[in-house]
C-alpha cells in the first residue's frame, strides 16, 4: 500500500478515519459516521488519498480525541480498530451477563459488531460463538450429543431466527447443535424459502396477466 494520513493503521489494510476526522473537527452533533475500510484496491482509486505531515498530525489529534481513555477497559487504545474491538467485547459480555440463555422465540436484537466492517464482524462472531459453546457445555441442545471431543466442523451455532429473517447474533437467538440436527433446521428453512419464492412468482404472474387483461379491455 502507498499510505494515507486517513488510514487507521498506515500502510496496512485498516479503517478509514476521514469521515470521523471531519465529524470531530466540524463539531457537528448527531450519530457517529459509518465505519469504512481501506485496502490497496480502494486506496488506489480514492480521491481523498494523500500524505501530508500536518494533516496526519491533525488526524492523529482528532483520533485521540475520539478514542481517548476507554470508558470500558480504562486503557488508551492506539487505533480506532482496537477501540471498536473493545466496544464489541464489552457489549457481548453484557449480553451474556443479562442471562444469556437461548429462547424458543429467538431474537432480532442486534449486537454492535453485526453492522461493522468484515474484520470487526468476524471478531465479534468468533467471540459470540466461543461463549455460546461454553454456555451450552459443548452439547447439542436437541439430541444432547457431547461435542467437546469431536472435530469443530461437527459443531454448529444455530440462529433460531435465521439471519435471512432478521435474526441476530444475540445469545438468546443462538444455540449449539450438532451437524445432523443443524442440517434438519437448514433443510426446513430452504424448503420454506423455496415455497415462498414459488408463491411470490405465482402472485407476480397472476398480477401481470390481470394487467394485460385490464390493458386490452373494451370500455363502453
Amino acid at each position: 500500500m502507498i499510505g494515507c494520513h486517513f488510514q487507521d493503521r498506515p500502510l496496512r489494510p485498516s479503517l478509514c478515519l476521514r469521515e470521523h476526522h471531519e465529524w470531530i473537527v466540524g463539531g457537528e452533533l448527531g450519530t457517529e459516521p459509518e465505519l469504512r475500510t481501506c485496502d490497496a484496491r480502494i486506496e488506489k482509486n480514492c480521491e481523498h488519498r494523500a500524505w501530508d505531515h500536518q494533516v496526519g498530525l491533525d488526524v492523529a489529534r482528532s483520533k485521540s480525541a475520539f478514542i481517548g481513555r476507554c470508558l470500558r477497559c480504562g486503557k488508551r487504545h492506539s487505533t480506532l480498530f482496537d477501540y471498536k474491538r473493545c466496544l464489541i467485547s464489552h457489549e457481548i459480555q453484557k449480553a451474556f451477563g443479562d442471562g444469556g440463555r437461548w429462547s424458543d422465540e429467538g431474537s432480532r436484537d442486534h449486537l454492535p459488531h453485526e453492522d461493522m466492517p468484515a474484520a470487526l464482524k468476524a471478531y465479534g462472531w468468533k467471540e459470540v460463538r466461543r461463549r455460546v459453546l461454553a454456555r451450552d457445555g459443548s452439547h447439542c441442545q436437541e439430541c444432547n450429543k457431547p461435542l467437546a471431543d469431536i472435530p469443530s466442523w461437527f459443531t454448529e451455532v444455530h440462529h433460531i431466527v435465521p439471519r435471512e429473517r432478521g435474526g441476530s447474533d444475540h445469545p438468546s437467538n443462538l444455540k449449539t447443535l450438532c451437524l445432523v440436527c443443524h442440517r434438519a433446521y437448514t433443510n426446513e428453512l430452504l424448503a420454506q424459502l423455496w415455497l415462498e419464492t414459488i408463491i411470490d412468482a405465482s402472485i407476480i404472474e397472476a398480477r401481470r396477466k390481470q394487467l394485460d387483461l385490464d390493458h386490452f379491455v373494451i370500455r363502453e
